[in-house]
This record gives C-alpha cells, structure tokens and sequence, in this order.
C-alpha cells in the first residue's frame, strides 16, 4: 500500500476519533439544552431592544434634547444592560436543563423548566409593561416602588382593568406571543443526550457565561445603576437602563439599606417635625417632604435676582482656617475671605466620601447607605439646586475636572438639575494634572470665562479635585511648607488651591457683576482629621461683597442646610424637598445633623451626639466635652438616648423609603 494511503486513512481514524471524543464530551450540544439556552436568550434579547426602542416611540419629547451621537452609545451601554436582564431572568428556570437527569424523566424535566422559564419571563415582560405605562409620570424607571404597594393589589389590578384595557390586551398578546417563542426553541431539547461528561461541560460554561454578564464583564466593580449615566444628558440613561434591571436592583439594594422596622408612615410624621421650621408648608402627601420655605433673610435686594456660585471643595478641614479656630495659616487668603463673610464653624459633613457629600450640598438629600453611591441604584427623581435656580430662569452649569463619571459626580449633578456638566474632556489636554484630572486653578479660570458671557442671573457650581491625593502641584509653584512639617503634601497642595482661590477673586472683583453674586465655599469631607470632634467639622463659607455682613456662627449646622440656606439668602420663593433647613433661620434649638462613617451612623443636636449602628446604641456623649467622646453618657441619660436614636432611626428611614420609592420629588 502507498505510503500517501497510509497516511490518509491515518488522519481519517485520528479525526474520526477526535469528532466522536468531542461530541462524547460536549453531549452534541448543537442539539442539546445548550441550544435551547442560546436561543432563548435571544429571543429576550430582542425583546429588551425592541422595548428600548419603544421607549424612543412613545416619548419622544422626554428624550428629543439627547444628541443622535449620545443615543447611539446609550444603546451600545444598554446592550450590557440587556444581557445582563436576560441572563439573570432564565439563569434559575433553566437550570434544570444542566442536571444529569436519567433519560426517562428529560421529557418532564424539559417541561418543567418550560414553564418555569415561561413564568419568570411574563412576570419580567408584566413589570416593564407597567413601567412603560407609568414612565410618564415618573420620569424614569420605575424602581421599588411596586414592593411599596403590595398592600393595595385589588386596587391596582381593578384600575388597570378599567383604565388600560387596549394595553392590557397588548401586553396578554405579548406573553402568549413570548410563551410561543420559547417553547419553540424548548423543542429541541427533547431529544438530549444523556452523556455524564457533557453535563458539566455544559454547566460550567453556562454559569461562566451568566456569571460574568449579569456582572456586566470582568471588571473589578460589578455592573451599577450609575453605568449607565455616560453623558451630560441624564434622560438618556433611562435608555441605557431597562424596568425589570432596575427594579431588581433596588430591591436588592432595599434589603441592604432598609434594616429597620420602622412604620414608614411615623418615620415620615417623625421626620418632618425634626426637619420643619416655623414658616414650613407641607405641600403633597405623596412627596412628604416637599414644602415651601419662604425666605426672611434674603440679601438679593429688589432690584435683580443674586447669582450664586457654589464651590465644593475637596477635603477642606475647617481647621486649616484660623478663622474656624485652626491651629496653622494653611490657606491664608481663603481665611481672610472668611473674615469678610458669614462662616459656620460648627458645621459638618454627612459622610467621609465625596459623593455622600456632594449629594447633601446640591440636593439635601442624605444618602446613608451601606454603598456610597447607593442612591443611584434607585436613580430617584431629586429637586436639586440646579433644578430649582433654573426653574427660577438662572443659567445653571457644574463643572468638575475629572474625567467624565469619576467618583459618581457627574451622575449626581445630573440628578440635581445641573443639564449641563463639564469635565475634564472639556479642557485641553495641557491642562490635565496628570492624576484626576484638570488643574484647579485652570478650572477656576475657566469658571470666570464663562461667566463673562453667561447671562445674569447665573448659577455655577464646581468641585475641586487637586487637594486629593496623590496631591501634586503645577509647575513653578513654590511649596508653602517644609517636607519636614507633617502631612506638607497635603498642606501644599491646600496652599496651591488657596492661591488659585487668591486669583480666582482678584479676577471676580474687576466685574461689574461682583458684588451682585453671593459665593459659597463648603467641604466636601474632611481629611487626615486627628479627633473624632473634627472628623466632620469643615469649613463652611458664605461670602457677598457689600450684602452679608461679617459674622461667626457657631450654631450646629451641616452640608444639608446648604440648599435651603442659598434659597434663603438669595431670596427664592420656591418648593424644595430638603432634609435640611436654612442655617440663618433663627431657631437654634432644632438644630440637627447626621453623618456616616462605615456601619456607624451619628445622630447630633446641639448639646449630645448620639452613635448608633441600626442595631445598637455605641455611645452618648457632649459634643462641648473635651474628652472628645469619651465621657459615655448612655447609662446616665437613657431618656436622653432613647430620643435621639428614636429620631435617627427615623430620619435614615424617610431618607431610604423616599429615595427607594422615588418619592423625593415629582417629575417634571
């Protein structure tokens, strides 16, 4: 026999060998409950496209401001979204089709996860028609809110009977027409093998494949709410998202954030009474908070409204100010302005993370939380300053020199009305600091451009990022502290801001616009503080040339009260829906604030501060005592304790309910 024949018949019997070793071991997949998996997850992956689409079709106005180029890669963002969606809802119902089961019983087996499959999917399609039918009137998706709502099932069904009888057909077309598809692709797994190696095989690329999409991909964070937030047009992320995705998340969230068993109901009566001030009018039932504060300190005049320029600034310790009692001159200009402006030197941050904090200024919503970025897993509808000033015909923007969505800034600025946001995209790239982002003092120089050509009155926000480690300083910039003062980076790196601050305000002075603007300078958190007194204590700044007159208050006051106190300055009649109350208001025995530090949360009034986890109370003490916590006072003042933590309690249920529920603040 020829050699060549050898050979063939050689490779023939070694591929031959190698088909049937790969059809052993994978169990003929192609014809197997793999296929179905694949199959089925197509079809909800074009259901999902189909519905986002929908979206586009039925609200058109809601998105039309979104640019075609955003909306391409909203869709592009959604597909994660999508995949995501699809997998999680099958992942249980077909996992049946993974077990060895014994031939006789696949046939029951395959039905089995038929309907199961089927089940999971109509009540995934039944909650998205809803949340199409209510998007509306919500402004986005719907989140938690039907878990809030349980207890009125007949009244809801009754109305959807009566008020959506054409949607309801539409939607009993759509299951049964899903209910088709899939068993369609059922069928072909009837047949299966039964071979024990493929089994495995099979499961364990499934589960990879589930595991690493309902993640999102391999990334270090799994795949969050606030993902899909990717431009400056916050509509466009409920293009990104879909209902049944963000429902699930936020009931997952829910079971986090919600430990208490407190009656949302006596939380709210609770926290209104702690929250409301002599002139507070509660406006809506539905959005308990909502109320209108009539200012009594305004110093806008009657002439024109008062622009206001809100700078949240990185780490600012209120004792890097001898103005607010610190020890060293670390911003010497800034502390100069405090001597020519109304300062709180008792005022603190809601958390030690700058999103916790720049939340709490630009909307006065507490986001207490086990997740710093917790409240955009609810993506709640918030009445921010941004949104309130523009209600009010101010021009609003928000700058912050960070690469677009770092630190969940951006995505919080949104929420707070502030439509459009620059970033570091914004800026040439001989402006990046080569860490976070844009130069403080080339942001701060862009801010004035701007506002050289922005129509009075104006609203500008900002927040700084060089006072963040790795704290690097520009070119040419002489360190103000030896290296061999602690903490000089850090201290440097504040001297390079205050001089940016310095340039910022000899560059305001020349306009004629100056003296018709107020400036709010607050921190975001502190850092490196050495006591837990100062641990939250930041420097808290309002400054008008000509209008406030110089003043220390030492009155307890927080990042909460920052937006009533800028409403009540500038003279804003307007609804808000803040957890604070304005800092001139007169009434210092309801003074109030809450801050959070990992499990730990601290519920203070002017003259105790109580630490409490949810679970337990950690400590009493006056917040006057220089012991600095130390002096317990739970055994000596139960009373005393039980009130605070009653009033804690809740507050940080009203804040979780509200936010969870979506119940902050009507849709525009």
């Amino acid at each position: 026999m020829p050699e060549h024949a050898d050979k063939t018949a050689f490779n023939r019997r070694r591929t031959a060998a190698t088909q049937n070793w790969i059809a052993a071991l994978t169990g003929e997949l192609t014809a197997s409950s793999l296929q179905v998996w694949v199959r089925t997850l197509l079809v909800m992956m074009v259901f999902l496209l189909f519905w986002r689409a929908l979206y586009r079709f039925v609200y058109p106005s809601y998105f039309a401001a979104v640019p075609g180029k955003d909306l391409w890669m909203v869709y592009l963002v959604g597909l994660r979204f999508d995949l995501a969606t699809a997998l999680g809802t099958i992942a249980a119902p077909m996992l049946l089709l993974w077990l060895p089961w014994p031939r006789v019983w696949r046939r029951w087996v395959n039905r089995v996860s038929l309907w199961l499959t089927c089940a999971f999917v109509i009540v995934s399609v039944g909650f998205m028609w809803g949340d199409l039918l209510f998007f509306e009137e919500n402004g986005h998706h719907l989140t938690s809110e039907p878990a809030d709502t349980t207890h009125a099932v007949w009244p809801m069904v009754n109305t959807a009977f009566t008020e959506y009888p054409l949607q309801l057909i539409g939607l009993c077309l759509l299951c049964w027409g899903f209910v088709w598809a899939i068993r369609k692709q059922f069928r072909h797994a009837s047949d299966a093998p039964t071979r024990w190696w493929g089994y495995p095989l099979r499961l364990v690329l499934v589960a990879a494949v589930t595991l690493i999409g309902v993640r999102g991909g391999l990334q270090k964070e799994p795949l969050k709410v606030t993902d899909a937030i990717i431009s400056q047009y916050y509509t466009a992320a409920n293009l990104a998202l879909n209902g049944w995705y963000s429902f699930t998340a936020t009931m997952i969230a829910d079971h986090r954030d919600r430990p208490l068993a407190v009656p949302d109901d006596k939380a709210v009566a609770l926290t209104q009474k702690i929250i409301a001030g002599p002139r507070d009018h509660f406006e809506s039932p539905r959005y308990p908070l909502l109320r209108r504060t009539y200012p009594t300190a305004s110093i806008a005049g009657k002439d024109a409204q008062l622009n206001v320029v809100l700078i949240i600034v990185e780490s600012l310790n209120a004792t890097y100010l001898p103005s607010f009692g610190g020890p060293l001159p670390v911003m010497p200009f800034l502390d100069s302005l405090a001597h020519q402006s109304l300062i709180f030197t008792n005022c603190n941050s809601v958390a030690t993370r700058s999103f916790r904090g720049v939340c709490a200024c630009l909307t006065s919503v507490p986001d207490l939380g086990d997740d710093a970025l917790g409240i955009t897993f609810a993506l709640p509808k918030l009445r921010g300053l941004g949104e309130i000033l523009h209600d009010q015909n101010y021009h609003v923007s928000f700058l912050h020199g960070a690469s677009p969505g770092s630190m969940g800034i951006e995505a919080i600025a949104h929420m707070a009305g502030y439509e459009h946001f620059e970033s570091s995209a914004d800026f040439p790239s001989s402006a990046q600091n080569g860490s976070w982002g844009v130069w403080d003092h080339l942001a701060l120089e862009r801010i004035s451009e701007e506002l050289d050509t922005t129509p009075e009155p104006y609203h500008y926000g900002m927040f700084t990022l060089c006072t963040h480690a790795p704290w690097k300083l520009p070119d040419g910039f002489k360190p103000s502290f030896a290296p061999t003062v602690p903490n000089a980076e850090i201290l440097n790196s504040f001297a390079y801001l205050d001089a940016s601050f310095r340039d910022f305000f000899a560059r305001e002075s020349q306009k004629d616009r100056f003296k018709r603007t107020l400036y709010v300078i607050i921190g975001d958190h502190t850092s490196h503080a050495l006591s837990e007194q100062e641990l939250y204590r930041i420097a808290n700044i309002y400054y008008a040339p000509g209008r406030i007159a110089p003043a220390v208050d030492t009155r307890l006051t927080s990042q909460l009260d920052v937006l009533p106190t800028i409403l009540d300055l500038a003279g804003v009649d307007a609804p808000h829906a803040a957890f604070g109350r304005s800092a001139v208001d007169a009434d210092t025995a309801s003074r109030y604030n809450v801050s959070v530090q990992g499990s730990l949360l601290h519920w203070r009034r002017p003259d105790r501060t109580l630490v409490n986890d949810l679970r337990k109370d950690i400590t009493l003490y006056d917040p006057q005592d220089p012991r600095d916590g130390e002096a317990n006072l739970l055994q000596t003042e139960p009373l005393m304790a039980d009130s605070l933590r009653r009033e804690l309690h809740a507050f940080y249920q009203t804040a979780n309910s509200l936010i969870h529920s979506n119940r902050i603040s009507p849709p525009k």
